[in-house]
């Protein structure tokens, strides 16, 4: 069983750790375009969580960066997920 102090000194570490990443990765996507890819039809559920996703993220990632929905939808996600694999860049 998880004590207290065990589950504090874990979330503590996770947060430092998210505060790190954070930081060191604002000044790459500063001024880039970033693609966020959702596996459906625009207007639904998903959609509304990607942009509340990217609206909050573009406060980390820098005041320049542009954040772009793009949703792919088809045979429940697979479209999406083979986008990512065959025609995306692996550039960060």
């Amino acid at each position: 069983m998880i004590n207290s102090r065990t589950l504090l000194l874990a979330a503590g570490a996770v947060g430092m750790m998210t505060a790190m990443s954070t930081s060191s990765q604002a000044g790459f996507y500063d001024g880039k375009d970033v693609t966020v890819i959702i596996n459906a039809g625009a207007g639904g559920g998903l959609t509304r969580s990607g942009r509340l996703f990217t609206s909050n993220m573009k406060k980390y990632l820098g005041k320049n960066t542009n954040m772009v929905i793009k949703n792919i939808a088809g045979a429940g996600g697979v479209k999406g997920m083979n986008f990512l694999h065959e025609k995306a860049k692996p550039n960060g």
